[in-house]
């Protein structure tokens, strides 16, 4: 049971095993005889932008997802926000652990990773707005004369 629950949170691209978010998903799929496969290879395509209307949510999965009546739809949505807010969250802690990796090396040597620092901040952007405004303005940023203390 071990190497099946390892085998779901790595298809599912999850850190550790979540037992909720598992089980619904294959309730999901059993009830609504969905192919593995294909829905994996579907599931790749669901952005994690909590942004997206809940009508939208299932556009990328609609070719696994035929035949479903208003309640499975619902079922599936639920899943799918529950999906997106995990990813989120996971993303969350390791731009956090990525950003405090990125101070720790600044401050043991002040005169590099000029160029990373603004690569990382780059990156991290979009997921920064999202995060909120308070706590982006509040992180040290060197590229614009700020110091990293």
């Amino acid at each position: 049971m071990d190497e099946y629950q390892a085998i779901m949170t790595r298809k599912l691209g999850l850190p550790k095993y979540n037992k909720d978010l598992i089980s619904k998903l294959l309730n999901n799929m059993a009830v609504d005889k969905v192919d593995y496969t294909n829905f994996f290879r579907l599931l790749s395509n669901v952005k994690a932008d909590p942004s997206i209307p809940e009508a939208q949510l299932l556009t990328p999965l609609k070719a696994v997802l035929l035949d479903i009546g208003k309640e499975r739809r619902e079922a599936w949505t639920s899943w799918v926000k529950s999906y997106v807010q995990e990813v989120i969250m996971i993303c969350m802690v390791l731009s956090c652990n990525l950003f405090n990796l990125l101070c720790q090396t600044k401050r043991t040597n002040h005169q590099s990773h000029t160029y990373e620092s603004r690569l990382l901040f780059a990156h991290l952007s979009p997921l920064l707005e999202r995060v909120g405004e308070r706590e982006r303005n509040t992180w040290p940023r060197p590229w614009e004369g700020g110091g990293w203390g």
